[in-house]
């Protein structure tokens, strides 16, 4: 685990903001964070730069009408003198923004968000283990070429994926802090009382551990299956040069082997649709 994984939910634009700033991620486990707040020097600046914003804008608008007062009535100066005040203010928060805004932006996700993305801190060896093999799946699928061109989209790959390894991502920080709390109790004198608690705990995180790894494993099967129909795609495709090859054999004449190429032709579409067929269907299962 390299970075910060995220619930599915989150906006993608939130979280690209988020990754852009990464100190102001949090892990999961920590209380959560105060809210980012302006500082009283920061509210003074821009309480300043607006009025000044204001006055400036009320001061142009007076400049124009009483150059144009021939051509301008009453109520035109009136309106213009009441558009420059929330002119003047809208401009003056744009420019008294902080320099560093977007930061302070992705400050605010994080905090909203908090408990809604993991660090790797927040997993423990044996969950970024298993962790690890879920997202190299799926990234693995998401970026075959089959994938971008359409063939695997009546599963739709980027809806169910993402929300596969973040579930699978919860279920290991739960139990990364269950195995946490266990290995503290394991600490203690072990009585009869303190072995019967933790018996029956211990065996429920073993459940649970075996049924995320299964988990992970229909994952890495499903990948496994859209690699193996990558590969024949790929045989597929290089049959588009067979005709080459059989003007090349021609030109030696070799005629005799122009057969065997069209025979492994046949073999290898037949090939494609077999291992689609078998992706699809583990992709349809992994859906549930």
């Amino acid at each position: 685990m390299n970075g910060p994984v995220f619930d599915s939910s989150i906006p993608s634009s939130a979280i690209r903001l988020m990754c852009r700033f990464p100190r102001v991620l949090t892990p999961a486990h920590w209380s959560v964070p105060r809210r980012p707040r302006l500082g009283f020097v920061e509210i003074i600046l821009r309480i300043s730069v607006c009025v000044i914003a204001t006055f400036g804008a009320l001061l142009i608008a007076g400049v124009v009408t009483a150059a144009f007062d021939e051509w301008i009535s009453d109520d035109v100066s009136n309106l213009l003198g009441l558009a420059a005040i929330p002119l003047g203010i809208i401009w003056g928060l744009r420019r008294s923004r902080p320099s560093d805004w977007e930061r302070r932006d992705a400050a605010k996700l994080a905090w909203t968000h908090h408990g809604s993305y993991f660090l790797p801190d927040d997993l423990d060896l044996p969950a970024q283990q298993l962790f690890d093999r879920a997202e190299q799946a799926a990234r693995s699928v998401l970026d075959s070429e089959i994938n971008r061109r359409g063939v695997l989209d009546d599963i739709a790959n980027q809806v169910i994926l993402p929300r596969q390894v973040w579930a699978i991502a919860t279920t290991l920080y739960t139990q990364t802090r269950l195995r946490s709390e266990q290995a503290e109790a394991l600490l203690k004198k072990m009585t009869p009382e303190l072995e019967a608690v933790l018996t029956p705990q211990v065996q429920a995180l073993e459940q649970s551990i075996s049924a995320v790894t299964r988990r992970v494993e229909a994952l890495e099967t499903y990948a496994d299956r859209v690699a193996t129909a990558e590969s024949v795609f790929t045989a597929e495709k290089l049959m588009a040069s067979n005709h080459k090859y059989e003007d090349l054999l021609t030109l030696s004449h070799d005629e005799a082997s122009i057969p065997l190429l069209t025979e492994q032709a046949e073999h290898s579409s037949a090939a494609l649709s077999a291992s689609l067929r078998a992706a699809l269907a583990a992709g349809r299962l992994l859906a549930g």
